[in-house]
């Protein structure tokens, strides 16, 4: 809930990582959303891809990348 601590600050790491925006809409609102991994094995960004057309505004892209997330 909007109106709650917990909420807030989940909200607020999210933002910090980049999955959601300033605006408060997902980063990968209509996507499939996988980890990638490095070559030792850890998380080292987050791919996107987008599985229906309706979830795309005209232009975007179909394949998102979050880099360096932790």
């Amino acid at each position: 809930e909007k109106n709650r601590r917990e909420g807030k600050e989940i909200r607020e790491h999210l933002q910090a990582l980049g999955v959601y925006r300033e605006s408060g809409h997902e980063h990968f609102t209509g996507c499939v959303v996988v980890p990638v991994l490095d070559a030792e094995g850890r998380k080292s960004e987050i791919y996107g891809r987008r599985i229906s057309d309706a979830n795309r505004s005209k232009g975007a892209p179909s394949h998102l990348y979050l880099f360096g997330f932790l």
